[in-house]
């Protein structure tokens, strides 16, 4: 029979007598258990006791070998840290009697801590910053440090005059700064602040710049023009930008009409000219390169995602869309590039395509009012409520 077959063969007899609990056995059980517990701390114990030991006899021996307790890190690292460890439980009251004792024996808590190598370091570099601090009071007569002459020495001394204000700082490193005087300037104002307050005020800036202009105007022929990312063209354009809004005053715009800001005529025309003679030499010096490409070549097979190929690419769009000059098209043409265009065309730049014709109004149309659209809609809804009444009639 099969497996599931076999199962439902057997019968389940509900009213069966259930088995005694031995409550002997499990009492028996529940005090082995306990007895092993204790057993396996107790093994626990021995071997962290035997341990302890051990840790404690390569002490005694570094002892005899370097006269000291503190074990280096590049010596034993493991013993460093057991070491570090006892002294640690014995600070915080976490070591029994016994072990005490035992450390106590072979003088381990008698030896005072040393000072480690990284310390001694940090003692001497800031000794030697505060050394730097005197010799720069002896040559500027101050300790404010300016970032040019020495930017490292001067954040070091900001840093001292914050740990000052705080009261983050030591008791023997605040009494040496105090015997060179270093707290003494904490109420004065720095050169720093000294020369923000010696700045220019803003109108003398403004004339400062007004006087260049004129110094340019002069260089160049009455010309205001300069490169938009220069500190006097941006200047320039500000000032036109105060004036067409109305929020220059009275006294400056009075100053700028003197030279003619304001009345340069030409102004506008001499920048397009200057920004058309500019995109023609590139576009030029573009085609020229293309010409040579073609020379060493044989043919125009440039790569679609190079510069030269997206320059074509960009010529063919705006020839395709009529938006290039006649003389560009010419020199496109008779370079085969592009095929020749209708007769239709006037400068180039005029689409073939045909324009909407606008919609007639006869003399009724006119008399009435009513536009061929409006009409063609009235017509529709009229033919629509007819057929409405048509139907209406036959039901």
């Amino acid at each position: 029979p099969t497996r599931r077959s076999s199962r439902k063969s057997q019968a389940t007899d509900f009213y069966a007598p259930c088995e005694r609990v031995n409550l002997e056995t499990q009492e028996q059980e529940k005090e082995n258990k306990v007895i092993s517990k204790s057993k396996t701390e107790a093994y626990q114990k021995q071997l962290w006791d035997n341990n302890w030991e051990t840790h404690r006899q390569e002490l005694i021996e570094y002892k005899k070998v370097h006269d000291t307790y503190f074990v280096s890190l590049e010596t034993n690292k493991q013993l460093a840290r057991w070491a570090d460890n006892q002294r640690q439980f014995h600070k915080k009251g976490k070591m029994n009697e016994e072990r005490i004792g035992l450390l106590q024996e072979i003088g381990f808590f008698d030896e005072k801590p040393q000072k480690s190598p990284m310390k001694e370091s940090i003692e001497e570099m800031w000794e030697e910053n505060r050394q730097a601090l005197i010799a720069y009071k002896g040559e500027h007569d101050t300790f404010f440090v300016s970032q040019q002459a020495d930017k490292k020495l001067a954040r070091w001394a900001d840093n001292q005059r914050q740990f000052h204000r705080r009261g983050e700082m030591n008791e023997k490193r605040h009494q040496l700064l105090q015997e060179i005087g270093f707290f003494d300037e904490l109420g004065k104002k720095s050169p720093k602040k000294k020369a923000a307050e010696k700045k220019k005020s803003l109108d003398e800036l403004w004339e400062e710049n007004r006087q260049a202009l004129i110094a340019h105007k002069m260089e160049h022929n009455g010309s205001f023009l300069f490169h938009s990312k220069s500190k006097l063209g941006k200047w320039v354009e500000y000032q036109r930008r105060a004036h067409k809004l109305g929020k220059m005053s009275v006294n400056r715009f009075t100053l700028l009409n003197e030279i003619d800001f304001f009345h340069d005529e030409q102004m506008g025309e001499r920048r397009e000219e200057a920004i058309r003679k500019a995109t023609d030499a590139m576009w030029e010096k573009t085609r020229q390169e293309l010409v040579l490409y073609k020379e060493t070549h044989g043919d125009y097979s440039v790569a679609p995602k190079s510069r030269l190929g997206r320059w074509i690419e960009n010529q063919r769009r705006a020839y395709k869309l009529y938006d290039m000059p006649a003389e560009r098209a010419e020199l496109m043409q008779q370079m085969g590039l592009f095929p020749e265009r209708p007769e239709d065309m006037v400068d180039g730049r005029t689409s073939p395509r045909k324009k909407r014709k606008k919609p007639t109004f006869t003399e009724e149309d006119e008399e009435g009012g009513v536009s061929p659209v409006r009409k063609k809609r009235a017509t529709a809804a009229s033919v629509e409520n007819n057929v409405h009444e048509d139907l209406e009639g036959l039901v």
